[in-house]
């Protein structure tokens, strides 16, 4: 969840971890973390910068309307990897790990349904890894996040996997028949207040 809220002439900041965000945060002059609310702190006059960087990053900021939201496939096309920082896309942490042999952690509204994500590299050297030929689900991507992944492949540039546009099936037969059975005991309920409201006449 993005949000804003001022506090004594200071914006708190708050945002899921992106290591994307908190590299341009870090950017503007007076950002500081702050441990204990688990939030950056900025200059209220860098609000508009900061709105800029979570459009950006997550697709959306504080201000909007929830975005539209899609599920996303992902294949790797082989191992993907980044040093002493997570893997990321489409605004959603696949692989972060903190060492060698920390192993890693996905984010929020990642399922890996084929591979696995994990750690590697040497003590020093270390990075977060996501297997070759892993197959990785992502829900509530915002769609213009989509949208810029299309633009970018129209434009030429490549990516170490595939992507695809997961479509919701709706079940429409299963809909009607629970629609049939709400209305149905609707109507039982009318006759019960009906019998009700009599007696009590």
């Amino acid at each position: 969840m993005l949000k804003i809220s001022i506090d004594e002439g200071k914006a708190n900041v708050y945002a899921p971890y992106h290591p994307a965000f908190v590299t341009r945060i870090k950017k503007l002059g007076g950002a500081k973390w702050d441990g204990t609310e688990k939030c950056w702190t900025v200059n209220v006059e860098m609000i508009p910068h900061v709105r800029e960087i979570m459009a950006a990053v997550y697709g959306e900021t504080d201000e909007e309307a929830p975005a539209e939201r899609v599920t996303i496939k992902l294949t790797a096309g082989s191992e993907c990897y980044s040093w002493h920082s997570p893997v990321t896309a489409f605004g959603k942490i696949l692989s972060s790990a903190s060492g060698r042999d920390s192993g890693a952690r996905i984010g929020d509204d990642v399922a890996y349904i084929k591979g696995n994500a994990r750690s590697g590299g040497s003590a020093k050297n270390w990075y977060s890894v996501v297997s070759d030929g892993a197959e990785i689900m992502l829900y509530n991507v915002p769609k213009i996040l989509w949208d810029r992944y299309l633009d970018k492949l129209a434009e030429g540039e490549e990516f170490d996997y595939t992507a695809e546009l997961v479509e919701t099936k709706v079940d429409v037969d299963a809909l009607n028949a629970e629609k049939a059975k709400l209305l149905s005991r609707i109507a039982e309920i009318d006759v019960l207040l009906s019998m009700t409201s009599e007696k009590v006449a």
